[in-house]
């Protein structure tokens, strides 16, 4: 073997577990929401499209409740969890955010 390849690989195998790692633990946590994922999904298709103008609010309550309306009407069941809450935000604020420009709009950058 070339002097460096050993190293070379070790890293590269560290990266695969790290990665693997990380895939594990989120599929672990999207198996713990799955239910209150699928209630969102449902209270969004019951909604359907929102018109110009229509205010949509996902609310998390203090007790861990999140509430989805719509132009102030409550629609859907109240969805419980605070797992569920912290999962939903590191869709806007997370780490990898799914739009980086409203990510910094959101924190005030």
């Amino acid at each position: 073997m070339r002097p460096g390849l050993t190293d070379r690989r070790q890293r590269a195998e560290r990266r695969l577990f790290d990665v693997s790692a990380r895939l594990d633990r989120a599929r672990a946590e999207l198996e713990v929401i799955e239910a209150q994922l699928d209630a969102l999904v449902g209270t969004m298709n019951a909604i359907g499209s929102a018109a110009k103008g229509d205010l949509l609010t996902i609310d998390f309550l203090a007790d861990g409740t999140t509430r989805v309306a719509i132009n102030g009407q409550p629609r859907g069941q109240p969805i419980p969890g605070a797992d569920f809450q912290r999962a939903l935000l590191k869709v806007w604020l997370g780490a990898k955010p799914v739009q980086g420009d409203l990510k910094k709009a959101l924190l005030g950058d």
